[in-house]
């Protein structure tokens, strides 16, 4: 006869391929925890402190390299133009194998007949006044002609500087153009003349070289920026039937340009003094030409208030206090140069 197990005797444990769980603890069973309003906003306001310096880092690196470009900027234009600029004012007074201005025939000034006609020239023989290789105005445009395009075209108070000379290089006597002016020269005598046609009387080592005219000047507009005053260039060149003078921009956002240029006076070969370009002075005695130039930023800056004083030449200029409420917001950079003459440097052919 079989003998019923009793219920607690039989084994707990669970079938095969059955698992349990352990029942709850007391402890298990409390409700779970969370920030406290007070821990959450001490948390935000740790993280809003942060994200305030981490901006303030932000915002002032993206200042520095803001004004840092600008200055980049105004540093490479100013070093655009002195590049342009420099070796076309050393270069005056050159005519090929000449440095002797008088040995030059066809040459002639504003009081003598037109020898060469010239579209657009500024004034009678302007481009073809070799006696001043180098000459300028001091604050005003000198030229009753349009060849500055317009009568409010130069900015008033900006000198205007001329250089002329020939070209660094020969030119073949195959690749003349007609309506270019070219100097022929060997080293006893020279001749200008337009066009293709060599002029007669020079012996098998004369060369042609083109005439180059410039004049420097101070616009108020810009062809690529609107209304900003911009940095010029007249230049003598081919018109097709005849020569001309053409306008072409250099650089804008170049609000002055002061030119003086230094006289030896006393025939030692050294200055002796820099004065502004003004009419009656000899032209023999320039030895070198100085120049300011004062470059903006096209933009004003946000928080940025330009209180130099710039003194400079006959200038005397403060953005602060003038009339327009944009001037003092914009970055300047004011930078000079000395240029001396090369043909002047060294003893002229001798007669």
């Amino acid at each position: 006869m079989t003998r019923a197990v009793p219920e607690s005797r039989m084994p707990r444990h669970a079938p095969e391929g059955v698992r349990c769980r352990p029942l709850p603890s007391r402890r298990s069973l409390a409700p779970a925890r969370g920030f406290s309003l007070i821990e959450l906003m001490v948390a935000l306001a740790i993280g809003l402190l942060l994200t305030s310096g981490a901006l303030g880092v932000y915002t002032n690196s993206r200042t520095t390299l803001q004004t840092t470009e600008r200055l980049a900027q105004l540093q490479d234009n100013s070093r655009f133009i002195l590049d342009l600029m420099e070796p076309d004012v050393r270069a005056a007074g050159f005519w090929g194998l000449t440095n002797r201005t008088d040995f030059v025939a066809g040459r002639a000034g504003p009081a003598d007949p037109v020898s060469i006609g010239v579209a657009n020239d500024c004034e009678a023989n302007w481009s073809i006044d070799i006696d001043r290789p180098i000459e300028g105005s001091n604050g005003a445009n000198p030229y009753a002609l349009t060849c500055l395009f317009a009568p409010d075209a130069h900015v008033p108070g900006t000198d205007v500087l001329v250089v002329r000379h020939a070209s660094d290089t020969p030119v073949p006597a195959g690749t003349l153009e007609p309506g270019r002016i070219y100097i022929r020269a060997d080293e006893s005598h020279a001749q200008i003349f337009e066009g293709v046609a060599e002029p007669p009387g020079f012996g098998p080592e004369a060369q042609d070289f083109e005439l180059e005219t410039h004049a420097y000047f101070v616009a108020q507009n810009s062809d690529f920026a609107g209304a900003l005053p911009s940095l010029r260039r007249l230049s003598l060149s081919d018109g097709g039937a005849a020569p001309e003078v053409s306008e072409a921009e250099i650089l804008p956002a170049v609000e002055d340009m002061q030119v003086q240029v230094g006289l030896d006076t006393d025939g030692d070969g050294s200055v002796n003094m820099y004065v502004n370009p003004v009419g009656g002075l000899d032209p023999t005695q320039i030895l070198s030409v100085r120049l300011w130039l004062r470059l903006r930023a096209e933009t004003p800056e946000l928080a940025f208030v330009d209180q130099a004083r710039y003194l400079y030449a006959d200038q005397d200029y403060s953005p602060a206090t003038t009339p327009s409420p944009d001037d003092d917001a914009l970055r300047r950079l004011l930078v000079t140069k000395t240029i001396a003459l090369r043909n002047r440097l060294v003893a002229p052919n001798a007669p």
